[in-house]
């Protein structure tokens, strides 16, 4: 966990960037530390975890809410229903992958959410070169 003063000086970073590149800078932040999904009570949670197709990169920032697949699944389910997005774009499944999703608070949390079922889809960058030799 990040202590105050450096969860600081990332805030104020991403402030400063987002202030010279006209907020580009603070929706790429976003994107690659997306804020972990809220809790509501008495649902069923199912917990989607995974790299960029679970996050939903490729969706427009404003819509992924809606379009990413979680989401739509959390519209098929309805809600009796919690469907998490956990997904981090860039992550491997592989530990010795160049970005590990076991080493993100993602994993602890989609671990210890409660949920009764997951969906995994991670493994689409540990196909990249760096990370497998054929």
């Amino acid at each position: 966990m990040r202590s105050p003063s450096s969860r600081a000086l990332t805030i104020a970073a991403t402030a400063t960037l987002t202030a010279l590149t006209g907020g580009a800078a603070l929706l790429g932040y976003l994107a690659w530390n997306p804020r972990a999904p809220r809790l509501k009570r008495g649902r069923i949670r199912i917990a989607c975890v995974g790299d960029s197709n679970t996050y939903g990169a490729g969706v427009a920032t404003d819509r992924r809410s809606r379009h990413a697949y979680p989401a739509q699944l959390q519209d098929l389910l309805g809600e009796r229903y919690q469907v998490l997005n956990y997904g981090l774009s860039g992550r491997t499944l592989l530990d010795s992958g160049n970005w590990p999703y076991s080493c993100e608070r993602f994993d602890h949390l989609s671990r210890n959410v409660g949920a009764r079922a997951i969906v995994l889809m991670l493994g689409t960058n540990d196909a990249k070169p760096c990370n497998w030799d054929p």
